[in-house]
């Protein structure tokens, strides 16, 4: 008997492609400024709406960065790529806290979210560079 025929890989057209990095990017950017008053802010009542703000955003991001990637690959690799995310979100946790540690011991909770905002100015202009930028090798492939 033979094999099932692979399933073919749907090619995703290309003003799709674009449309979701584009909602990630904005999804990155928009709960920055709510980090930056959650580092400074000196009283309890702004720090507590950029917290809640903030959550809003980064949860309302996440299926689209999911659904996003899924739509990127090979069918036949989506398990894969949901033991990636399985894998970088269980690192992230087991590493977090001990850098957190680190960085709050030698600077307190301003140096500790000081480096989280340092890491996403380096994570928007990446995300820009690799998904949205014309030419970018993502969305050359789909050209």
């Amino acid at each position: 008997m033979p094999p099932p025929p692979r399933p073919k890989h749907r090619r995703i057209k290309h003003h799709d492609f674009r449309r979701r990095p584009r909602a990630q990017l904005q999804r990155a950017r928009l709960p920055r400024p709510f980090r930056l008053v959650r580092t400074y802010a000196p009283w309890l009542v702004p720090v507590v709406i950029a917290f809640l703000a903030r959550q809003a955003l980064m949860n309302m991001g996440e299926p689209v960065y999911q659904a996003f990637a899924q739509g990127t690959v090979a069918p036949e690799r989506r398990g894969a790529l949901n033991g990636m995310f399985a894998l970088s979100w269980n690192v992230g946790w087991l590493a977090g806290p001990a850098v957190s540690g680190i960085l709050q011991v030698r600077g307190g909770f301003e140096l500790a979210f000081t480096f989280t905002i340092v890491c996403y100015l380096v994570y928007i202009p990446l995300l820009w560079w690799f998904w949205v930028r014309p030419g970018s090798p993502k969305t050359a492939a789909t050209a």
